[in-house]
């Protein structure tokens, strides 16, 4: 089956209620120029994660700055989600940039990919390998 590389309507958080959940509730994981949020998501069952993608105002002025850099991280996790998520997880994920510098595509590409990594390894840790007698 080949995959889609979409990021549909349905995958954007755009719920006042539940965007109030995650930043409350959610779990939280730092990889700059990145915050990652994340929480189970209770009220309806999606295909993939639910992803809200912020740029701070404060750190910049200009809407055509805030917008590039939310289209570039967009561009970044529709064409690596599937690599972490199979579709099927119940999931709300925020994805707050935090640095005050424009970075190039290819800088906000590893450094997302090594925070969506950090955050496969939080949310499903690997039972240890030690055994006890």
């Amino acid at each position: 089956m080949t995959q889609r590389y979409t990021f549909s309507k349905a995958e954007r958080l755009c719920s006042k209620t539940q965007i109030d959940l995650l930043f409350s509730q959610g779990k939280s994981i730092r990889q700059y120029p990145f915050t990652l949020l994340y929480c189970k998501n209770t009220s309806q069952s999606t295909s993939w994660p639910q992803v809200l993608i912020s740029v701070s105002k404060k750190k910049f002025k200009r809407a055509n700055k805030r917008n590039r850099i939310k289209r570039l991280i967009r561009e970044v996790y529709r064409l690596h989600k599937h690599e972490f998520f199979n579709g099927s997880e119940n999931l709300l994920l925020g994805i707050l940039y935090q640095s005050n510098e424009l970075n190039d595509f290819d800088f906000l590409q590893k450094k997302l990919i090594l925070g969506l990594q950090r955050f496969k390894e939080e949310s499903n840790p690997k039972p240890s390998d030690s055994t006890e007698i």
